[in-house]
């Protein structure tokens, strides 16, 4: 016998949306002529990549914005024929827990979990690309 809910029930609440915004960077040792100008937010970033990275040039290829239901993904085109995927597994409080994957085809180069404050970027060394590597900087949103 099918069961009836009371007129007075509520449906669950929709999970929580978490906004996310990526730039991919390539970071090599090319004596190249100056990279253009980097936004702010990524200018001062720089000097703590290159004493992480120890590579002297940041050039950024790509720059992505979206959002995400918990339990749900966000998916972007990455050069290099990659994919990456950002997964919010659970928000609490101001804090995101994330899971990202970064994959070329059927291989992983990349994954991880973290907990992400709004704004705080967070930075992922990656794969080999060109004559350097890529580095993917995380950051949520309000």
């Amino acid at each position: 016998m099918p069961r009836f809910r009371s007129a007075d029930a509520q449906p669950p609440p929709a999970p929580p949306v978490v906004r996310l915004s990526v730039q991919v960077l390539l970071a090599t040792d090319a004596e190249t002529a100056p990279a253009a100008a980097l936004p702010d937010d990524l200018a001062q970033l720089i000097p703590r990549l290159r004493q992480l990275f120890r590579y002297k040039q940041y050039v950024v290829v790509q720059q992505y914005s979206g959002q995400a239901p918990v339990g749900g993904v966000q998916r972007w085109a990455v050069v290099g024929e990659r994919t990456l995927e950002v997964s919010p597994e659970r928000v609490t409080g101001n804090s995101a827990r994330l899971e990202v994957r970064l994959q070329r085809g059927t291989v992983t180069e990349l994954m991880t979990t973290m907990r992400v404050n709004p704004g705080v970027p967070v930075v992922m060394g990656g794969p080999r690309h060109a004559d350097g590597v890529l580095i993917v900087i995380l950051r949520t949103g309000p």
